[in-house]
């Protein structure tokens, strides 16, 4: 993911969402939980542990983020002039479990900075570093959205 791709807009909005929502296909229909994630060196990373959604991974790796910023009501004279503000960004792409020790530690060293920066440097705890699954999303398509009414 490089800045062409994201661009500008949709670099903010990465940076900036607590959460992003993970779409993915499930032999049911879709499914989507919320995740925390980070973006740094061109590549989206977030990370969980075993459940339906590393075996739905596993099974189909195409997925979408979605992340939301600065959202808010806005009336207006009646229903159907209300509205809302908002930015968003969808990232279409594929996941890849990450198994190399020094691509998973980078990888959660990045949302350890975006989240709790003054940890940066702490060292991450054996027992749940073994049990932590970290996930890399290769983006393929980004949509930026801005609504402001």
């Amino acid at each position: 993911m490089n800045s062409e791709v994201v661009g500008r807009e949709a670099g903010d909005v990465l940076a900036s969402a607590l959460a992003g929502h993970l779409g993915m296909a499930g032999p049911d229909g879709p499914y989507v939980v919320p995740v925390s994630f980070a973006h740094a060196a061109g590549k989206i990373y977030f990370h969980g542990g075993e459940g339906l959604k590393s075996r739905l991974l596993e099974q189909d790796p195409r997925v979408c983020l979605a992340a939301t910023l600065d959202v808010r009501f806005v009336q207006g004279d009646g229903p159907c002039a209300d509205g809302f503000h908002y930015r968003s960004v969808l990232v279409f792409g594929q996941v890849r479990l990450l198994t190399d020790s020094r691509d998973r530690d980078s990888a959660l060293r990045s949302l350890v900075v975006k989240y709790d920066p003054e940890n940066a440097e702490t060292p991450f705890d054996a027992e749940h570093l073994g049990r932590t699954l970290v996930y890399v999303l290769d983006v393929k398509e980004v949509c930026y959205r801005e609504q402001t009414s």
